[in-house]
């Protein structure tokens, strides 16, 4: 789809900044997904077929410089360029390359036969891949999310003809409300008028000089004659139309960027008023020139290892460059010559010479009027020519029958379709492994959040009973409570879950379970606030019964940051990392400790006594808020399930001085779930946020409220006493 096609201008464009105002407006969190979602299908109105190259690109860059960022391992970011290398090289170059190998003839090879079409934009959106991976191995790039890098990379302004956009100038407006900027009005006229300048200069000025342009070269491939005149003409001719199309369509690119409310790089500079060939790459493409001096003419040594090596990196660069626009000799003959030129400036430069006073008389610099030299307008009118064919994909027209109505029926009509689809590949697939649809039904549990392994583990009948709690009861190992108790344990522990969250897991276990023979119910000070709160944001759709509520859930980012983890467990290319029954967590949590640091006698020390007792309650109000749902959740179990309240271990500083405020609040709490523990049959409580001895001792704590596994068996020994004891009641 190109910017000057009534599709895009009375279809598309109207849309999709009606869609981005609606988000920007209602719901701020959904604008960058409905960008990336926008950029895709902008992306594949010309051909569907390579949507899922642009994605899979996409993906592998983002999960290697993802792992890259945790184990630093330089390889990766390596790899990751090879495979852009050799994604853009399979599609664009084989045919070029394979034409230069003697008796290899491309559309009868086995190899290359297939002769598939060249994707838009994957000169493009592979540099992009290329700048970010570099600055990340550089240490100049952060860690960006799936949807951010989704978006820097497909953002379809930029997508299709540039500008090349560098993170650091596009990724930190991602976040920006644009439409409630005081000056957001403007920015908008700004752009809606750079579209117009835009598509005049390509629709006025660069499309009429082509029917004078094309027929001369097209005259020439063929073969006939061409006078010398008309040869001019093309070549004076190209050298504008080239200018106004390019700048054109980037400044319509950069309008387009204003109204959704991101700020492109200028691309264009007047070039053809460059007194020199350095100075025209100064002012033409110059996000191109940007990238070459930044990531090819300075890695390969630029001016700061000697003459001879700068005047290698310049041949280099240029020929690379101009193999970049083009598979063809011709921009690799293109790229020589610039780079042989800019090497000769070099050396006229390092000579103190200067070009004759004569030669520039229009353009203003030093007090005098200069004109550009006939060296810069042979250098311009020569690369207008060998630049042909990259005018023709831009200057290409779409069918007329392709009319707006015809896209905005297509588009209305197939988006439900496309949104249908994808929910049922992301029903199917379950990234998350809840068996809520059971289409796909295959475990693949792998090492991750604990809040959304849960929804695997407490769907698994093999258990009938659970540890529920945050990372304070996180030690507590099922494996050992099953051992000792004759129960199947699986921990759906989640840590920095409250109340609130806790509950949810718990109802989800028991929609799960008819009759579960046991819960052990982690407890904190989080229990006896006078609110329900959440710590972290949780995946309350996961767990709720609702399989609409859940099918909304499906399109959230964190679902697709999921897809390639799934496949990769239900593949087998990547091992299941995590226990089935969580008992990894139990078993690591020491180890997490240690590989911290946190395990050092003095460390724990300065922690445990960094902050006297308390005297003051944290809660004004006296009201428990968790108290009365979990009394209704307890009242919902069957008769026969026996329930265990934990007051999970605090080392003594950190429990209420005696006899202040806090102290009481504290004993209020206890005596209050005490209370809905003993009006409960089989449910028990066990309390070891009181003064023991085991609380006194340092080495059992990380922290005052992280225990460690060798208090964690005393702990389970009395849970299993209390189950015990009820089993003997019955």
């Amino acid at each position: 789809m190109l910017f000057n096609s009534f599709a895009f201008l009375l279809g598309f464009l109207p849309l999709a900044l009606l869609l981005h105002w609606a988000c920007e407006r209602f719901g701020p969190e959904q604008r960058l997904p409905v960008l990336v979602g926008l950029s895709f299908v902008f992306y594949g109105y010309w051909d569907w077929r390579f949507v899922p190259l642009l994605a899979i690109s996409i993906l592998t860059n983002w999960a290697l410089a993802t792992w890259f960022v945790y184990n630093r391992r330089g390889v990766l970011i390596v790899l990751a360029i090879a495979i852009d290398l050799c994604v853009l090289g399979a599609f664009k170059y084989a045919a070029f390359f394979a034409g230069l190998l003697p008796g290899l003839d491309l559309q009868e090879s086995a190899v290359f036969g297939l002769n598939v079409a060249l994707p838009l934009g994957i000169s493009f959106f592979t540099f992009h891949h290329i700048m970010y991976l570099a600055d990340l191995k550089a240490g100049r790039a952060p860690r960006l999310d799936l949807i951010r890098y989704a978006l820097y990379i497909t953002f379809f302004p930029q997508l299709l003809a540039g500008p090349l956009v560098r993170w650091s100038e596009i990724v930190h407006q991602f976040d920006e409300r644009p439409y409630r900027r005081p000056d957001a009005a403007e920015r908008f006229a700004r752009g809606a008028i750079l579209l117009v300048i835009g598509l005049a200069k390509k629709v006025f000025l660069g499309d009429p000089l082509a029917a004078y342009v094309n027929p001369v070269f097209e005259a020439a491939a063929k073969g006939s004659a061409v006078t010398v005149l008309e040869a001019w003409q093309a070549t004076l001719g190209f050298t504008f139309q080239i200018y106004f199309d390019f700048s054109g369509y980037t400044d319509m690119a950069l309008g387009i960027g204003l109204m959704f409310g991101i700020v492109l790089p200028q691309n264009f500079a007047v070039p053809y008023r460059a007194s020199s060939l350095r100075e025209f790459w100064r002012r033409w493409h110059m996000t191109l020139s940007r990238f070459l001096r930044d990531y090819l003419y300075i890695p390969l040594g630029g001016n700061r290892r000697g003459l001879a090596v700068q005047l290698s990196a310049l041949l280099a660069t240029m020929t690379l460059g101009g193999l970049w626009h083009g598979a063809g000799l011709t921009f690799v003959a293109w790229g020589i010559l610039h780079g042989v030129g800019l090497s000769a400036g070099v050396l006229w430069r390092r000579a103190g010479l200067s070009m004759h006073g004569a030669l520039f008389i229009i353009s203003r610099r030093g007090g005098r009027w200069r004109l550009p030299s006939p060296c810069c307008w042979f250098s311009s009118c020569s690369r207008s020519a060998m630049m042909k064919i990259m005018s023709s994909s831009i200057s290409s027209s779409e069918p007329a029958e392709r009319s707006w109505r015809a896209f905005m029926a297509c588009f209305l009509a197939g988006a439900p379709a496309v949104l249908a689809i994808a929910l049922g590949g992301l029903a199917f697939l379950d990234p998350f492994d809840t068996g809520r649809l059971t289409l796909l039904d295959r475990p693949g549990i792998v090492a991750q959040r604990a809040q959304t392994a849960s929804a695997s583990r407490g769907r698994d009948q093999a258990f009938d009973s659970a540890i529920f709690g945050n990372s304070h009861i996180e030690p507590l190992n099922p494996r050992e409570l099953s051992a000792a108790t004759g129960l199947h344990f699986v921990s759906m522990v989640a840590q920095a879950t409250a109340p609130k969250q806790q509950l949810a897991l718990i109802d989800y276990f028991r929609r799960q379970h008819r009759e579960p023979r046991a819960l052990v119910i982690g407890m904190d000070a989080t229990w006896c606030l006078d609110s329900m709160i959440d710590i972290l944001p949780f995946p309350y759709w996961l767990y709720d019964p609702s399989n609409l509520a859940y099918l909304r859930g499906l399109l959230r980012v964190s679902v697709l940051e999921r897809v390639a983890a799934r496949v990769a467990v239900l593949m087998g290319s990547q091992k299941n990392l995590a226990s089935r029954d969580g008992a990894d967590a139990a078993l690591d949590s020491d180890d997490a400790f240690r590989k911290l640091g946190l395990d050092d006698p003095e460390v724990i020390h300065r922690r445990l006594f960094a902050i006297p007792r308390s005297t003051v309650p944290y809660n004004s109000t006296g009201r428990f808020a968790a108290a009365e749902p979990l009394k209704e959740m307890l009242a919902s179990l069957p008769a026969t399930t026996a329930v265990v309240l934990v007051w999970t271990p605090v080392f003594i500083n950190y429990q209420p001085a005696p006899n202040s405020p806090a102290e009481a609040l504290t004993e209020s709490c206890h005596r209050a779930y005490a209370a809905i523990a003993r009006d409960r049959p089989r449910t028990a409580e066990v309390n070891w946020e009181v003064d023991r001895p085991e609380n006194h001792v340092e080495s059992y704590f990380f922290d005052p409220n992280h225990f460690s596994g060798s208090l964690a068996r005393a702990v389970e020994r009395e849970i299993v006493a209390s189950l015990k004891a009820m089993d003997g009641e019955r």
